[in-house]
């Protein structure tokens, strides 16, 4: 998540769990750098290779082996920052705020390699966005009255409320999914062979669901308000179904430096990616999109057909000042689930080649 919300979990927790005996002050900045440490992994990256800092955000700093490190690692700072009565007494409200560092992150939709190096799999429980007001303003006002009334009580409701809220959470989620299910019962499209569905940007009121029918994928919006679960269906277009898919598509050599990076952008989207609605030389994340209906990936690579020994380029294609924040208004509103028709057919992707293994059949 952001990092205001990472040093007031930090801070709550450590400030929660350490002993009486300790000063404030230091639980107050032991607490903050073991909630940020974990996000240092932002300083690993590769002017050449631009999938280098993706893979290796939320990895190892982010796993469970590794949060006694990151824990010694922000005593020893406080320590040589603010020198306190100990180490020791640190060691354990460190630990704990660089452990809630990485529940966070596992609440978001983009996971982290809890379970590194068993395990090359991010978990992600689709939660909670990453950016999440609700969530933060709480916790930073609670956890600024426990730093400024010296109260381990309010860093424990502070605690409470994330709690409370990541249960509210968890309720949305399963409305939503619940809402996604029957309406895609009712779809003329083929039988769905996964499904995800994440809340949307800053809000757990409406979520973006996706669904993978073999070589489409399917995006819709569901509002979860007071009344009954709204769905409105969303773009519909081609998904690469294997790495193969992808770079018979581009007809990029197999054994080619970017053909290797289809292969790793593929497993970085969780298999969820496909070519941009609007850009042909782009490869998406399917997953992300500042609209909950739309086919519109923040995320991209571009392909060097080309130029097969060179790596692909990173091409974001949304920030902030251009984001339809109009649309995301009337989405929260309410006002754009007055009804549910298709998407219209100029958003439509055009068809792709066949997968490696259709090719080879024909």
């Amino acid at each position: 998540m952001d990092p205001v919300t990472h040093a007031a979990l930090g801070i709550a927790t450590a400030v929660a769990v350490a002993p009486a005996t300790t000063r404030l002050r230091d639980r107050l900045l032991v607490g903050a750098l073991a909630g940020w440490l974990p996000d240092a992994d932002v300083l690993l990256s590769s002017p050449r290779d631009p999938l280098f800092a993706l893979e290796y955000h939320r990895h190892f700093s982010h796993s469970l082996i590794f949060s006694p490190l990151i824990a010694a690692l922000a005593a020893v700072a406080a320590r040589l920052t603010r020198p306190p009565s100990g180490i020791i007494p640190l060691l354990l409200p460190a630990w704990a705020a660089a452990l809630s560092h990485l529940a966070c992150d596992a609440w978001t939709s983009y996971g982290t390699h809890l379970a590194w190096p068993f395990s090359g799999s991010r978990i992600s429980l689709d939660l909670i966005p990453v950016v999440d007001p609700l969530l933060t303003l709480p916790l930073a006002a609670l956890t600024a009255a426990a730093v400024a009334a010296k109260s381990k009580p309010a860093a424990v409701t502070g605690l409470a409320w994330v709690g409370l809220y990541l249960l509210a959470c968890g309720l949305q989620q399963h409305r939503a999914r619940e809402a996604h299910r029957h309406w895609l019962a009712r779809q003329n499209l083929p039988a769905a062979t996964r499904i995800t569905v994440k809340p949307s940007f800053g809000n757990i009121l409406v979520w973006r669901a996706l669904s993978d029918h073999g070589e489409t994928v399917q995006a819709a919006a569901i509002r979860c308000g007071w009344g009954p679960a709204q769905v409105l269906t969303g773009d519909r277009q081609p998904l690469f179904s294997s790495p193969a898919h992808a770079i018979a598509h581009f007809q990029i050599p197999p054994d080619s430096t970017q053909a290797r990076d289809l292969q790793r952008f593929h497993r970085l989207s969780d298999g969820w990616s496909g070519p941009h609605p609007l850009f042909p030389d782009l490869v998406g994340d399917l997953r992300y999109a500042t609209l909950p209906h739309t086919i519109a990936p923040l995320w991209n690579i571009r392909l060097l057909p080309e130029q097969p020994a060179e790596h692909v380029r990173w091409a974001p294609q949304r920030s902030m000042r251009t984001a339809p924040w109009t649309e995301l208004r009337q989405l929260l509103n309410g006002q754009a689930f007055t009804r549910d028709q298709p998407p219209p057919a100029s958003r439509q992707n055009p068809r792709l080649s066949p997968p490696a293994s259709r090719q080879n059949d024909r």
